[in-house]
């Protein structure tokens, strides 16, 4: 008679690799802007002072800042591969502090970043 445990933590185990990930996801794109990269919006040289207008919000700025560097690091094939596993995570895990609307759109800010970006590499 086969043993379904092991499958089982197996499948247990996967599940909270990906709750793990994707709260550290959510992490990261809620607190870039703390990792030194403040200037970029308040500074008048900033790069991304465009983000700094009346509908301002520091988490979604903070992702949309992050898209943008990755933007700057990721191939077309490899940007889709990445929006494909976040929307996956977000899919399959959206309960990370509660709310996961509000982490699909941090993730629509980071791809409106990656776009932006890739925008301007590829000359549009």
């Amino acid at each position: 008679m086969p043993s379904y445990s092991h499958k089982g933590s197996r499948e247990s185990a996967l599940r909270s690799r990906l709750k793990h990930d994707a709260d550290d996801l959510r992490l990261i794109m809620q607190h870039y802007l703390d990792a030194g990269t403040q200037d970029r919006i308040y500074s008048e040289q900033g790069d991304c002072s465009d983000l700094l207008n009346e509908e301002f919000d520091y988490e979604r700025a903070s992702a949309r800042i992050l898209g943008r560097d990755v933007g700057r690091l990721v191939t077309d094939t490899s940007q889709l591969g990445a929006n494909a596993l976040a929307m996956a995570m977000i899919r399959k895990e959206g309960r990370y502090y509660g709310d996961s609307d509000s982490a699909i759109a941090l993730l629509v800010e980071v791809q409106k970043g990656v776009s932006e970006t890739r925008r301007v590499l590829d000359g549009f």
